[in-house]
């Protein structure tokens, strides 16, 4: 997992000093935000493009999870938030935000897959060949069969 810029920022605008370690824990590799002080306010950082995002949730607070320019998340088949979250908003550069109130200690985990927005039409139209495929096959085997 690739994080790019991090940022820590408290109630009053101030940037926070933190340091980020990598600890693998069954396999997987896990960012770690070190602080040097307690603060209230909020992480952000922008995460590699592998379509999926997962966070623990320790404590309750707001969670906004921003999905990169054109990609979404709903479909059972593709990809989904879970827990589904409180409310999805549209950003002014047109992201996808997904928000969750205070879902601590109900969830302990919060996983979003997500997926490029033209991937269900994609998918119809691979599934609509490779079926008008199989009916020219069996309609060759079948008038072959039949002389």
């Amino acid at each position: 997992m690739a994080i790019k810029d991090p940022v820590a920022v408290d109630i009053s605008g101030n940037k926070v000093d933190f340091n980020v370690s990598r600890e693998a824990i069954f396999g997987k590799t896990f960012m770690r935000f070190d602080f040097n002080t307690s603060f209230t306010g909020y992480v952000a950082f922008s995460q590699s493009n592998d379509g999926e995002f997962s966070r623990q949730v320790m404590r309750n607070g707001s969670i906004h999870v921003v999905l990169p320019v054109n990609f979404t998340t709903g479909s059972k088949f593709l990809g989904i938030a879970i827990p589904e979250p409180d409310n999805i908003t549209i950003d002014t550069l047109g992201r996808e935000v997904l928000i969750w109130n205070d879902p601590y200690p109900k969830y302990n985990l919060i996983s979003v897959k997500y997926y490029q927005k033209s991937s269900p039409l994609m998918l119809f139209g691979f599934m609509v060949i490779l079926l008008g495929g199989v009916l020219i096959v069996s309609c060759y085997y079948y008038f072959s069969i039949r002389r």
